[in-house]
């Protein structure tokens, strides 16, 4: 019976496929995550994008309500139901409008003196022009003191 005996360099060129064939492997599982990391950051930017776009909008109605002023201003103008604004929040413009929804009794003090309840409805549209995100935001504010006995 005759053996061969495997000699070292005829498995050289073995190792060599095998090694390239491992190191392909490896880049496409390199690319593939850096691939997935990209779009997990993108996803993460525009979520917070969103949020700093709704926060806009959500502290332009907090400011309009803080102000105090819109109210006055849609009560006083009998032709006008709603008021408008704009207001930059952290660089993003957000527009307003506050409108005029009812007024209520809600009880009669004295003859001809009542506290009634006026309900306004804040609109307030945010629109960051670096990432076209949007955002609407609408808020219903109750007003309650002093006022004619109308009804």
């Amino acid at each position: 019976m005759t053996t061969h005996p495997i000699t070292l360099t005829r498995q050289n060129g073995m190792t060599l496929v095998v090694v390239l064939i491992f190191l392909l492997l490896l880049t496409l599982l390199g690319v593939g995550s850096m691939s997935t990391t990209n779009l997990q950051e993108r996803m993460a930017a525009n979520t917070q994008s969103q949020t700093d776009t709704f926060q806009a909008a959500e502290s332009a109605i907090a400011q309009l309500i803080a102000e105090n002023t819109v109210f006055d201003t849609v009560m006083s103008n009998a032709n006008q139901a709603a008021a408008s604004s704009s207001i930059t929040i952290a660089s993003v413009p957000v527009a307003t409008s506050t409108a005029f929804v009812s007024e209520s009794l809600v009880e009669q003090i004295s003859l001809g003196n009542c506290i009634v309840a006026n309900t306004f409805s804040i609109d307030s549209n945010a629109t960051n022009s670096n990432t076209g995100t949007r955002a609407r935001n609408t808020q219903a504010v109750n007003i309650v003191g002093p006022g004619p006995c109308s009804q």
